[in-house]
C-alpha cells in the first residue's frame, strides 16, 4: 500500500511540472509597443513632460475615432508628453 502512495504521488508531481511546462511555453505574447508609444514613453523617462511636446494626428483608433498623442515630434498645440486625446 505504500508502494501506491509514492507511486501516486510522484505520477501526481510529473502531472504538475508538464502541466506547467505547457502553460509557461503556450503564454501570450508581449504587447509589441507602436513607434507613437515609444516616443510618448522615452519623452515621460527622459523628463521633458514640462510642456516641451505638442499633439500629433496619431490615425483612428479601434472605433473609428481620430485620435492625437502629445509626443515631442509632434506640431500642434502644447500638451503634457506621454497624452492621448480624441
Amino acid at each position: 500500500m505504500h508502494m501506491k502512495v509514492k507511486l501516486f504521488i510522484g505520477l501526481a508531481f510529473a502531472a504538475i511540472a508538464t502541466g506547467g511546462c505547457f502553460l509557461a511555453g503556450n503564454s501570450a505574447p508581449r504587447h509589441q509597443f507602436t513607434p507613437d508609444e515609444i516616443a510618448n514613453i522615452e519623452a515621460l523617462t527622459a523628463g521633458e513632460s514640462s510642456g516641451h511636446c505638442k499633439w500629433k494626428y496619431a490615425g483612428k483608433n479601434n472605433y473609428g475615432i481620430d485620435e492625437y498623442h502629445c509626443v515631442t515630434n509632434g506640431t500642434g498645440y502644447s500638451c503634457t508628453c506621454g497624452s492621448v486625446g480624441h
